[in-house]
């Protein structure tokens, strides 16, 4: 298993369907990156977000990725 591979599934948790598309994205292939690479801040916010009931967004970097 890759690095990659490994740090989505540790931070993209879940059966709920953003939780699946989240792990089905190539992020090296965004401006913010592989997700191995993302700050401590970053991973904590997301896995805050997809444990929410409630709707969330997360824009990220000065090209304001939306998560």
């Amino acid at each position: 298993m890759t690095d990659e591979l490994t740090a989505k599934k540790s931070l993209f948790v879940g059966s709920s369907e953003m939780a699946q598309l989240m792990r089905s994205l190539d992020w090296s292939k965004t401006p913010i990156g592989a997700v191995q690479t993302w700050a401590q801040s970053l991973r904590t916010a997301v896995s805050i977000c997809l444990h929410s009931r409630f709707p969330m967004v997360i824009w990220w970097g000065k090209e304001l990725v939306m998560l």
